[in-house]
Protein backbone atom coordinates (compact mmCIF):
# COMPACT_ATOMS: atom_id res chain seq x y z
CA UNK A 1 0.00 0.00 0.00
CA UNK A 2 2.98 2.26 0.87
CA UNK A 3 4.47 1.66 -2.62
CA UNK A 4 1.01 2.90 -4.28
CA UNK A 5 1.69 6.59 -2.83
CA UNK A 6 5.27 6.87 -5.14
CA UNK A 7 4.52 8.89 -8.00
CA UNK A 8 0.73 9.63 -6.62
CA UNK A 9 -0.90 12.90 -6.29
CA UNK A 10 -2.93 11.72 -3.36
CA UNK A 11 0.18 11.67 -0.99
CA UNK A 12 -1.09 11.54 2.65
CA UNK A 13 0.01 14.60 4.22
CA UNK A 14 2.09 13.50 7.04
CA UNK A 15 4.04 11.38 4.52
CA UNK A 16 4.63 14.07 2.24
CA UNK A 17 6.02 16.13 5.10
CA UNK A 18 8.16 14.14 6.70
CA UNK A 19 9.54 13.81 2.92
CA UNK A 20 10.44 17.61 2.96
CA UNK A 21 11.24 18.45 6.79
CA UNK A 22 13.37 15.11 7.78
CA UNK A 23 17.03 15.51 7.32
CA UNK A 24 19.12 12.50 6.55
CA UNK A 25 21.76 12.26 10.09
CA UNK A 26 24.48 11.74 7.36
CA UNK A 27 24.05 14.70 5.81
CA UNK A 28 26.64 17.32 5.77
CA UNK A 29 24.70 19.57 7.99
CA UNK A 30 24.31 17.31 10.08
CA UNK A 31 27.46 16.17 10.87
CA UNK A 32 28.70 19.99 10.87
CA UNK A 33 26.03 20.49 13.47
CA UNK A 34 27.21 17.65 15.94
CA UNK A 35 30.55 18.51 15.30
CA UNK A 36 30.19 22.16 16.84
CA UNK A 37 27.85 20.61 19.63
CA UNK A 38 30.46 18.33 20.48
CA UNK A 39 32.60 21.10 20.81
CA UNK A 40 30.88 23.52 23.38
CA UNK A 41 30.81 20.05 25.38
CA UNK A 42 34.45 19.75 25.00
CA UNK A 43 34.91 23.19 25.83
CA UNK A 44 33.05 22.41 28.96
CA UNK A 45 34.98 19.41 29.81
CA UNK A 46 37.76 21.87 29.97
CA UNK A 47 36.34 25.24 32.14
CA UNK A 48 33.99 23.43 34.69
CA UNK A 49 37.07 22.55 37.00
CA UNK A 50 38.98 25.50 35.92
CA UNK A 51 36.55 27.72 37.34
CA UNK A 52 37.23 26.42 41.05
CA UNK A 53 40.81 28.95 40.80
CA UNK A 54 40.24 32.50 41.62
CA UNK A 55 39.63 33.67 38.18
CA UNK A 56 37.05 36.48 36.59
CA UNK A 57 35.79 34.71 33.87
CA UNK A 58 33.04 37.16 33.51
CA UNK A 59 34.05 38.23 29.79
CA UNK A 60 33.03 34.56 29.00
CA UNK A 61 29.43 35.14 30.22
CA UNK A 62 28.24 35.03 26.78
CA UNK A 63 29.49 31.58 26.04
CA UNK A 64 26.69 30.65 28.48
CA UNK A 65 24.17 32.66 26.27
CA UNK A 66 25.66 30.61 23.46
CA UNK A 67 25.35 27.08 24.69
CA UNK A 68 21.94 27.39 25.72
CA UNK A 69 21.10 28.79 22.61
CA UNK A 70 22.27 25.77 20.65
CA UNK A 71 20.98 23.16 22.78
CA UNK A 72 17.77 24.90 22.36
CA UNK A 73 17.72 24.76 18.66
CA UNK A 74 19.18 21.52 18.85
CA UNK A 75 16.32 20.36 20.98
CA UNK A 76 13.80 21.52 18.21
CA UNK A 77 15.74 20.23 14.93
CA UNK A 78 15.77 16.65 16.35
CA UNK A 79 12.50 16.55 15.62
CA UNK A 80 12.94 16.69 11.81
CA UNK A 81 16.40 14.78 11.72
CA UNK A 82 16.19 11.24 10.91
CA UNK A 83 17.57 8.32 12.70
CA UNK A 84 19.06 4.33 11.73
CA UNK A 85 16.88 1.68 12.83
CA UNK A 86 19.08 -1.68 12.00
CA UNK A 87 21.13 -0.26 9.22
CA UNK A 88 18.34 1.81 7.61
CA UNK A 89 17.76 5.44 7.56
CA UNK A 90 14.28 6.19 9.36
CA UNK A 91 13.02 9.65 7.70
CA UNK A 92 9.50 9.44 8.47
CA UNK A 93 8.35 12.48 10.40
CA UNK A 94 6.01 10.57 12.63
CA UNK A 95 8.18 7.95 13.40
CA UNK A 96 11.13 10.40 13.58
CA UNK A 97 9.29 12.15 16.16
CA UNK A 98 7.71 9.53 18.55
CA UNK A 99 11.58 7.93 18.20
CA UNK A 100 12.76 11.51 19.81
CA UNK A 101 10.50 11.37 22.82
CA UNK A 102 10.70 7.98 23.49
CA UNK A 103 14.92 8.36 23.41
CA UNK A 104 16.87 11.43 24.19
CA UNK A 105 13.93 14.01 25.00
CA UNK A 106 13.80 14.08 28.45
CA UNK A 107 17.13 14.23 28.64
CA UNK A 108 17.64 17.25 26.66
CA UNK A 109 14.87 19.27 28.53
CA UNK A 110 17.18 18.27 31.61
CA UNK A 111 20.37 19.71 30.37
CA UNK A 112 18.35 22.80 28.90
CA UNK A 113 17.06 23.48 32.37
CA UNK A 114 20.59 23.15 33.62
CA UNK A 115 21.45 25.54 31.13
CA UNK A 116 19.16 28.07 32.53
CA UNK A 117 20.39 27.31 35.85
CA UNK A 118 24.22 28.08 34.82
CA UNK A 119 22.96 31.78 33.80
CA UNK A 120 20.44 32.79 36.51
CA UNK A 121 22.11 31.20 39.22
CA UNK A 122 26.33 31.36 39.11
CA UNK A 123 26.12 34.85 38.18
CA UNK A 124 28.01 34.68 35.06
CA UNK A 125 31.68 32.91 34.91
CA UNK A 126 32.76 35.25 37.96
CA UNK A 127 33.94 33.44 41.06
CA UNK A 128 31.66 34.25 43.81
CA UNK A 129 31.53 32.42 46.94
CA UNK A 130 27.59 32.65 47.18
CA UNK A 131 24.49 29.84 47.56
CA UNK A 132 23.02 30.65 43.81
CA UNK A 133 27.39 30.32 42.54
CA UNK A 134 27.33 27.38 44.33
CA UNK A 135 24.06 25.80 42.52
CA UNK A 136 25.14 27.34 39.08
CA UNK A 137 28.17 25.45 39.20
CA UNK A 138 27.18 22.04 40.50
CA UNK A 139 24.16 22.93 37.28
CA UNK A 140 27.06 23.36 34.73
CA UNK A 141 28.64 20.31 36.29
CA UNK A 142 25.71 17.72 35.52
CA UNK A 143 24.97 19.16 32.34
CA UNK A 144 28.25 18.62 31.35
CA UNK A 145 27.95 14.98 32.41
CA UNK A 146 24.80 14.44 30.45
CA UNK A 147 25.75 15.77 27.50
CA UNK A 148 29.65 13.98 27.54
CA UNK A 149 27.27 10.71 28.35
CA UNK A 150 25.27 11.12 25.38
CA UNK A 151 28.46 12.03 23.03
CA UNK A 152 30.05 8.66 24.13
CA UNK A 153 26.46 7.09 23.06
CA UNK A 154 27.08 8.17 19.98
CA UNK A 155 30.74 8.03 19.56
CA UNK A 156 30.46 4.38 20.05
CA UNK A 157 27.55 3.78 17.65
CA UNK A 158 29.60 5.26 15.11
CA UNK A 159 32.72 3.25 15.91
CA UNK A 160 31.89 -0.10 16.33
CA UNK A 161 34.25 -2.85 18.24
CA UNK A 162 33.43 -5.43 15.13
CA UNK A 163 35.81 -5.18 12.59
CA UNK A 164 38.63 -2.73 13.98
CA UNK A 165 40.50 -1.01 10.83
CA UNK A 166 43.35 0.77 11.04
CA UNK A 167 41.91 4.20 11.25
CA UNK A 168 39.39 2.69 14.17
CA UNK A 169 42.60 1.61 15.84
CA UNK A 170 44.05 5.17 15.39
CA UNK A 171 40.55 7.04 16.97
CA UNK A 172 40.17 5.02 19.66
CA UNK A 173 43.89 5.16 20.95
CA UNK A 174 43.13 8.80 20.69
CA UNK A 175 40.44 8.78 22.62
CA UNK A 176 41.83 6.80 25.29
CA UNK A 177 44.73 10.03 25.56
CA UNK A 178 42.00 12.54 26.04
CA UNK A 179 40.37 10.37 28.81
CA UNK A 180 44.00 10.26 30.60
CA UNK A 181 44.41 14.14 29.75
CA UNK A 182 40.53 14.97 31.23
CA UNK A 183 42.00 12.46 34.07
CA UNK A 184 44.67 14.25 34.76
CA UNK A 185 43.07 17.83 34.14
CA UNK A 186 40.64 17.08 36.98
CA UNK A 187 42.63 15.85 39.38
CA UNK A 188 45.08 19.01 38.93
CA UNK A 189 41.53 21.42 39.31
CA UNK A 190 40.56 19.73 42.27
CA UNK A 191 43.64 19.29 44.33
CA UNK A 192 43.65 23.01 44.38
CA UNK A 193 39.71 23.64 45.38
CA UNK A 194 40.12 20.27 47.70
CA UNK A 195 43.48 21.84 49.63
CA UNK A 196 41.51 25.64 49.43
CA UNK A 197 38.35 24.57 51.33
CA UNK A 198 37.13 22.47 54.50
CA UNK A 199 35.37 19.63 53.90
CA UNK A 200 32.56 22.42 55.41
CA UNK A 201 32.78 24.44 51.91
CA UNK A 202 34.44 27.82 54.23
CA UNK A 203 37.41 28.92 53.23
CA UNK A 204 41.07 27.75 54.63
CA UNK A 205 43.82 28.30 51.94
CA UNK A 206 46.26 25.86 54.39
CA UNK A 207 48.26 22.96 53.25
CA UNK A 208 50.28 22.59 50.92
CA UNK A 209 49.66 26.58 49.40
CA UNK A 210 50.88 27.61 52.40
CA UNK A 211 53.67 25.72 53.09
CA UNK A 212 54.77 26.74 49.76
CA UNK A 213 53.88 29.76 50.07
CA UNK A 214 51.57 30.02 47.23
CA UNK A 215 48.57 31.93 48.73
CA UNK A 216 49.20 35.56 46.50
CA UNK A 217 49.98 32.97 42.96
CA UNK A 218 48.10 34.10 40.08
CA UNK A 219 45.26 31.73 38.69
CA UNK A 220 47.89 30.48 36.04
CA UNK A 221 50.45 29.30 38.38
CA UNK A 222 48.26 27.60 41.14
CA UNK A 223 46.73 25.53 37.77
CA UNK A 224 50.34 24.85 36.46
CA UNK A 225 51.40 23.86 40.32
CA UNK A 226 48.66 21.35 40.23
CA UNK A 227 48.82 20.01 36.97
CA UNK A 228 52.04 18.87 37.88
CA UNK A 229 51.34 17.08 41.00
CA UNK A 230 48.54 15.34 39.03
CA UNK A 231 51.24 13.97 36.85
CA UNK A 232 53.60 13.21 39.61
CA UNK A 233 50.75 10.88 40.91
CA UNK A 234 51.14 8.33 38.18
CA UNK A 235 54.74 7.78 38.98
CA UNK A 236 56.47 9.40 35.76
CA UNK A 237 57.11 12.48 37.40
CA UNK A 238 58.32 14.30 40.83
CA UNK A 239 57.33 17.13 42.40
CA UNK A 240 57.91 18.92 45.96
CA UNK A 241 54.06 19.42 46.19
CA UNK A 242 52.72 17.36 49.25
CA UNK A 243 50.17 16.81 51.56
CA UNK A 244 50.24 18.19 54.88
CA UNK A 245 46.93 17.45 56.33
CA UNK A 246 44.50 14.45 56.74
CA UNK A 247 41.98 16.29 54.26
CA UNK A 248 44.84 16.31 51.54
CA UNK A 249 46.24 13.00 52.25
CA UNK A 250 42.85 11.69 51.55
CA UNK A 251 42.52 13.29 48.51
CA UNK A 252 46.29 11.94 46.95
CA UNK A 253 45.60 8.62 48.28
CA UNK A 254 42.08 8.63 46.07
CA UNK A 255 44.12 10.32 43.24
CA UNK A 256 46.79 7.55 43.46
CA UNK A 257 44.13 4.93 43.01
CA UNK A 258 42.38 6.33 40.40
CA UNK A 259 46.25 6.37 38.49
CA UNK A 260 46.57 2.67 39.39
CA UNK A 261 43.01 1.60 37.62
CA UNK A 262 44.05 4.12 34.62
CA UNK A 263 46.99 1.86 34.11
CA UNK A 264 44.90 -1.31 34.17
CA UNK A 265 42.71 0.06 32.06
CA UNK A 266 44.65 0.92 29.73
CA UNK A 267 46.98 -1.43 29.50
CA UNK A 268 43.67 -3.92 28.88
CA UNK A 269 41.77 -1.40 26.57
CA UNK A 270 45.06 -1.55 23.93
CA UNK A 271 45.59 -5.30 24.23
CA UNK A 272 42.21 -5.76 23.19
CA UNK A 273 42.31 -3.25 20.12
CA UNK A 274 45.60 -4.75 19.12
CA UNK A 275 44.25 -8.21 19.20
CA UNK A 276 41.01 -7.29 17.06
CA UNK A 277 43.27 -5.24 14.47
CA UNK A 278 45.03 -8.48 14.13
CA UNK A 279 42.07 -10.44 13.70
CA UNK A 280 40.73 -8.02 11.19
CA UNK A 281 44.10 -8.31 9.53
CA UNK A 282 44.07 -11.99 9.43
CA UNK A 283 40.69 -12.00 7.81
CA UNK A 284 41.22 -9.66 5.30
CA UNK A 285 44.45 -12.34 4.23
CA UNK A 286 42.35 -15.19 4.09
CA UNK A 287 39.98 -13.56 2.23
CA UNK A 288 42.41 -12.22 -0.34
CA UNK A 289 43.94 -15.50 -0.50
CA UNK A 290 40.72 -17.35 -1.45
CA UNK A 291 39.67 -14.75 -3.88
CA UNK A 292 42.64 -15.39 -5.37
CA UNK A 293 42.94 -19.08 -5.77
CA UNK A 294 39.33 -18.54 -6.88
CA UNK A 295 40.37 -16.26 -9.47
CA UNK A 296 43.41 -18.49 -10.57
CA UNK A 297 41.46 -21.29 -11.36
CA UNK A 298 39.05 -19.76 -13.54
CA UNK A 299 41.76 -18.22 -15.53
CA UNK A 300 41.98 -14.66 -14.93
CA UNK A 301 44.78 -12.73 -15.47
CA UNK A 302 47.50 -11.60 -12.92
CA UNK A 303 47.16 -7.66 -13.82
CA UNK A 304 43.16 -8.08 -13.33
CA UNK A 305 43.48 -10.48 -10.51
CA UNK A 306 45.71 -7.40 -8.86
CA UNK A 307 43.28 -4.98 -9.78
CA UNK A 308 40.74 -7.05 -7.91
CA UNK A 309 42.54 -7.51 -4.81
CA UNK A 310 43.83 -3.96 -4.62
CA UNK A 311 39.80 -2.58 -5.02
CA UNK A 312 39.11 -4.97 -2.03
CA UNK A 313 42.23 -3.73 0.23
CA UNK A 314 40.74 -0.43 0.02
CA UNK A 315 37.27 -1.66 0.45
CA UNK A 316 38.74 -3.53 3.73
CA UNK A 317 39.92 0.36 4.83
CA UNK A 318 37.09 2.08 4.45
Amino acid sequence: DKLSFVGSSSLPTHLWISEWMALNPDCLLCKMWDLFGGLLIIFDLLVTPVLVFPIDGSSLRNVDYVVLGYWLIDLISRFCVGYEDFGVVEVRLVKVVRNYLHSWFLVDVAALVLDTLCITQSGGWALEPSRSWRIGRVARALRTLVRTFKMIRALSAELSFAGLSGRQLLVKSVYIFLGIFLLVHYLACYWYYWSSHRLDGSEDVSGWLRQGQWEQSSASELYFSSLHWSLAQSGLASTDIFPTNLQERLYASVASFLWMLTWLVTHAAFNILIWQWHQRHCEELLQSAKIQQYLRSHGVSQLLTRRILRVLRLWCAE
